[in-house]
């Protein structure tokens, strides 16, 4: 791949990878390593356990607590590539927090948004002037949602719609199929994800079907191999200033 501007880079012609970039009518988006620089479900973890001690809620904080050892067990397993994905992660995580007081969960969740990448609200508010946009994650849904609540431009909301884990259902999404659903209800002839890691090949196979663009954020190197466009830089501000001159005046 050729660098086109500074920390982006592809195998299209700038000329020819502008236009298609004009013609993008639905953006799909994975979360976290991708839009937050971590786990949104650790960072939603961490503030629960503030939440819970401030207020004195001890033995719910104990009792998860508890589960900690185990979650951190599965993860040393998943990074010896022992049979342990991220579904098994998010499931377990799930139940860890299943019968938490729905406020608490309100509460932990409302600052993780702030803590985005810099440049993504900057790059969601271009795209969004021609694009639908939503969030397809492993992440958990009540995360999702907050950030459509808080991501906006003026009062007019970047992001159409969340794919998500609910915290009581305890199934995880097919985020392939669910990409497909969204470009047949979009009627996407256009479609662009951007995403990261084997999490999202599935998201990343429909839309190459529709002959659409994958854009990969410091991707893997088994996502790389699918990408049309990779952003090499420590946050979003880089595309975001590539995008700018290219589609930030229409609406």
């Amino acid at each position: 791949m050729e660098e086109i501007a500074p920390h982006i880079y592809s195998n299209w012609q700038r000329e020819e990878l502008s236009e298609r970039l004009k013609k993008v009518d639905l953006t799909l988006i994975d979360m976290d390593d991708c839009i937050y620089p971590g786990t949104t479900n650790l960072a939603l973890l961490r503030n629960l356990f503030l939440i819970l001690f401030r207020r004195g809620e001890y033995k719910t904080l104990f009792k998860i607590m508890g589960y900690l050892p185990i979650l951190l067990g599965m993860k040393c397993l998943q990074l010896l590539g022992l049979g342990v994905d991220n579904c098994r992660l998010i499931l377990f995580f799930s139940r860890m927090i299943s019968n938490i007081s729905f406020c608490y969960l309100q509460t932990a969740v409302f600052p993780i948004s702030s803590n985005s990448f810099p440049g993504v609200k900057e790059t969601l508010t271009i795209f969004s002037r021609r694009s639908k946009i939503g969030l397809i994650s492993l992440g958990l849904e009540i995360v999702l949602e907050e950030y459509k609540r808080q991501f906006k431009d003026g009062e007019i909301p970047l992001i159409d719609f969340c794919d998500g884990v609910q915290v009581n259902r305890l199934k995880v999404i097919d985020k392939g199929e669910k990409a497909r659903e969204r470009i047949q209800e979009f009627k996407a002839k256009m479609p662009l994800v951007i995403g990261h890691n084997r999490d999202d090949l599935g998201m990343i196979k429909m839309v190459k079907e529709k002959n659409g663009l994958v854009l990969g954020f410091n991707p893997s190197r088994e996502v790389a191999k699918q990408c049309d466009i990779i952003v090499s830089a420590k946050d979003w501000q880089p595309l975001a200033e590539y995008l700018q001159p290219l589609l930030g005046n229409e609406r």
